[in-house]
């Protein structure tokens, strides 16, 4: 047994193969890390009670023998990597990654052989930045916020993948499963869909193994934009001189253990410029960025829960050495009733933000003061028609970009 409340390493003492009962009991965020691959044998046991295993890459996998058993699996405890298991028998696979647990079921429903095997790992990414966004067969979009890689022996398997409020689903009927053959992403139906959008699962039976992800085949529908959580709530940035001053409250429900201060240049890729530990009992923070650049600097916050649980905060923005009006994001931007406009602004100014149809005609027009720093402003689009919609901001300073929204 692996028992700690601060991180661990298997280490050399750790037989290679284990023929009884390995059990992981370890509270920390970063769990136990294998320091070698590891296989549990025939009749033998993985029992993850309380903490995640860390799997750093192939050549440090778990490899569950045939008739073994792996106990446990939850958001508290799972495995963060490769996961192999070896046989015909139904299989499931309690795997996750950054605090994000993604169990995966194969069952071979009778059939298969004793020397089956299976390799899964799960992935809270872009697909699309791995293996591109070429489509087929009737899909209209991938999910930008998870995959699965799957591999193993080829063969018709019942594969259940699950659904959670990360996946970013809307629409369970226009859902599927997506696998890249190669060329680009194939469509392999829908099969059995259970449960709700943020709570359910879907299986389907593919022949091939490899990349997989869940797609849509409307565009309307199933975002895959994960939501906000609800422990953070509110963030703001603002310029004092030539500083950022960055503001952030959580709930009180929040249990978390630090926060991640993430910058980007470009809206795109955000990078760690601080860290701040959490204390007990305080709800409100501020952190000061002293090397402010010229240009447009966006700001997020992710926060790491005590139980490894992460979440992402809204982006902010700041100008500094220039002027500016810029729209970052609309939330959300598959609408049905209401969507929040997220503007940056250098200073204080006067707007007038357009929503205009496909055809580029005027369908509202809504008047605002903002603030230096990040403004945000509720649309109400519950009396339009469904369709494709485009919003910018005009100010004395000219236009802005243009955000692009669905409504349902």
């Amino acid at each position: 047994e692996y028992k700690s409340i601060f991180p661990q390493f298997t280490g050399s003492g750790l037989p290679l193969i284990i023929t009884g009962t390995l059990k992981v009991s370890n509270s920390n965020p970063s769990g136990l890390t294998l320091s070698n691959a590891l296989s549990i044998a025939t009749g033998g046991t993985l029992y993850l009670e309380n903490g995640i295993v860390k799997a750093i890459n192939s050549s440090f996998l778990i490899t569950m023998n045939r008739n073994s058993t792996l106990l446990g699996g939850s958001a508290l405890s799972y495995v963060d990597g490769p996961l192999k298991k070896i046989g015909e028998q139904n299989f499931t696979f309690h795997i996750g990654k950054s605090g994000r647990y993604s169990p995966l079921v194969l069952n071979a429903n009778g059939g298969g052989s004793a020397t089956d095997f299976y390799t899964v790992e799960y992935n809270p990414g872009n697909p699309q930045s791995v293996y591109g966004n070429q489509l087929f067969q009737l899909i209209d979009h991938i999910s930008n916020v998870e995959y699965w890689l799957i591999n193993g022996t080829p063969g018709p398997r019942q594969m259940k993948l699950k659904i959670t409020p990360y996946s970013g689903v809307t629409d369970l009927p226009s859902l599927v499963v997506s696998y890249f053959d190669g060329p680009g992403w194939s469509n392999v139906g829908n099969g059995i869909t259970t449960g709700s959008p943020t709570n359910g699962s879907i299986e389907v039976a593919p022949v091939n193994y490899g990349p997989f992800t869940l797609a849509s085949t409307n565009f309307l529908t199933n975002p895959f934009s994960a939501s906000l959580p609800i422990h953070i709530l509110s963030f703001s940035a603002r310029r004092n001189g030539n500083q950022g001053i960055l503001s952030w409250e959580v709930s009180a429900d929040t249990d978390a253990d630090r926060f991640e201060l993430l910058s980007s240049k470009d809206n795109r890729l955000f990078v760690t410029i601080a860290t701040v530990s959490a204390k007990n009992g305080q709800h409100s923070y501020q952190y000061t960025d002293n090397f402010l650049q010229n240009g447009t600097t966006y700001y997020r916050i992710k926060v790491i829960e005590k139980n490894g649980v992460t979440g992402l905060s809204k982006i902010a923005a700041i100008f500094f050495g220039r002027k500016g009006l810029e729209l970052i994001n609309a939330s959300p931007s598959v609408v049905n009733q209401h969507t929040v406009i997220s503007i940056a602004s250098s200073e204080r100014t006067n707007i007038q933000l357009r929503l205009m149809d496909v055809e580029g005609k005027l369908i509202k027009l809504v008047t605002a003061t903002l603030l230096q720093g990040t403004n945000t402003i509720k649309l109400d689009l519950s009396g339009l028609a469904s369709g494709l919609y485009f919003i910018n901001a005009v100010s004395k300073d000219g236009t802005t970009n243009v955000l692009r929204l669905l409504k349902q």
